[in-house]
Order: C-alpha cells, then structure tokens, then sequence
C-alpha cells in the first residue's frame, strides 16, 4: 500500500475504513486512527496506545509511515 499521508484525507479515510472493514475491526476503528494521521500524528503506529496491539502491528505492516531521508 502507498503511505496514507501521501492520499488526501478523504481518500485515506476511505482506503483506511475498507481495510479496517476487511479485518472484521469495528466502525469506531477509524474514528480512533483518523486523527493519529493529521490532528495527534505519531511517528509510528506503535505510538497509538489507544489501539489494540495487534492492530498496531498490522498498520505498521500494511500502512507503514514513510521517512524522510
């Protein structure tokens, strides 16, 4: 996948939800990682301690945030 910051924010929020909805998470799931791309950005996904760990480390894999070199 590309990185989220990368898609405008309806886009993201649209290829974030699918995603989400794939993996069976609920609804309230992309209320929760919104806000961790634009309004409280983390560096990295294990930084969003409101989430469930395992889907922590399936962000990372999956939607992993890119750096500058």
């Amino acid at each position: 996948m590309s990185d989220l910051l990368d898609l405008p924010p309806r886009e993201a929020a649209t290829a974030l939800g699918q995603w989400l909805v794939a993996r069976g998470e609920p609804a309230y799931r992309l209320n929760q990682v919104l806000p961790r791309l634009w309004q409280r950005p983390v560096a990295s996904w294990a930084d969003a301690l409101e989430l469930p760990a395992p889907l922590r480390r399936a962000l990372e894999v999956e939607w992993p945030f890119g750096r500058l070199g």
